[in-house]
């Protein structure tokens, strides 16, 4: 009886064969959550961070500040642009479609930027936010109060 013997190229066919399951098993991306703390950086640094397409999950504080509101079920989101801002539902669509004006501030004896924006069918005054930071892929807004609402958002 005679032996088979393997011919060179299905040897190697079969090591590269072997070689790329090892790199498609052992080889895999990593996906750590990304945590920046954006209220004292610079200008450019907080614009690139945010900017995209963003969902509300829950905003938290207030006079209550371990309470803990849902998002309603329309899916509430805000876009970010370099100077501008989208704010909508599923619902409503575009509710709130405006220019960003950035401030900088006085904090903690750093320079920071507060992100201001106006409403012209709402509420009189401009609306004032901190971009605190971004912290397991959540996306903080605060408000520039007292008692701030802190806004949770994941894109």
């Amino acid at each position: 009886m005679k032996k088979q013997r393997f011919k060179p190229q299905t040897i190697t066919l079969y090591l590269l064969l072997g070689f790329l399951l090892f790199i498609g098993i052992y080889c895999k991306k990593e996906n750590k959550p990304l945590n920046i703390v954006l209220y004292d950086k610079p200008l450019r640094t907080i614009q690139k961070a945010i900017q995209g397409k963003w969902f509300l999950q829950y905003s938290k504080g207030g006079i209550c500040s371990s309470c803990k509101y849902p998002a309603n079920a329309f899916h509430p989101y805000i876009s970010f642009y370099s100077n501008k801002i989208v704010i909508g539902d599923d619902s409503a669509g575009v509710i709130l479609d405006t220019s960003i004006e950035w401030k900088q501030y006085e904090y903690k004896s750093i320079n920071a930027y507060l992100l201001t924006y106006s409403y012209q069918n709402g509420y009189d005054y401009p609306y004032i936010k901190i971009i605190d930071g971004i912290y397991n892929d959540t996306l903080i807004v605060k408000d520039y109060a007292q008692d701030p609402i802190s806004l949770y958002y994941i894109r």
